[in-house]
């Protein structure tokens, strides 16, 4: 039996995403460092994290062209956006 190129596809990206999002962690402690040897602050981390993910995510959606949100779905929007690019890493 063979799979579908669609269901392959999204094999694939869920593989890439999971491997990303599992990476964050290590990631995060490499660049803040150590109590005794620190690099970076959390909280220039986690903005460089939502700057980065801003700019692709706008990217993308140039290129995607989805349609807006609309009446109540922004309030929706902002409160999920904030805990997940600013409460959640941090």
């Amino acid at each position: 039996m063979s799979k579908q190129p669609q269901e392959i596809k999204g094999y694939v990206l869920g593989l890439i995403g999971v491997t990303i999002f599992a990476a964050t962690l290590p990631i995060t402690k490499i660049a803040v460092g150590s109590a005794d040897a620190p690099l970076m602050s959390g909280q220039f981390v986690t903005l460089a994290r939502a700057a980065i993910a801003a700019l692709l995510s706008a990217l993308w959606l140039l290129w995607v062209r989805p349609p807006l949100p609309r009446g109540r779905e922004w309030l929706w929007l902002a409160i999920t956006a904030s805990g997940v690019v600013i409460g959640f890493p941090l």
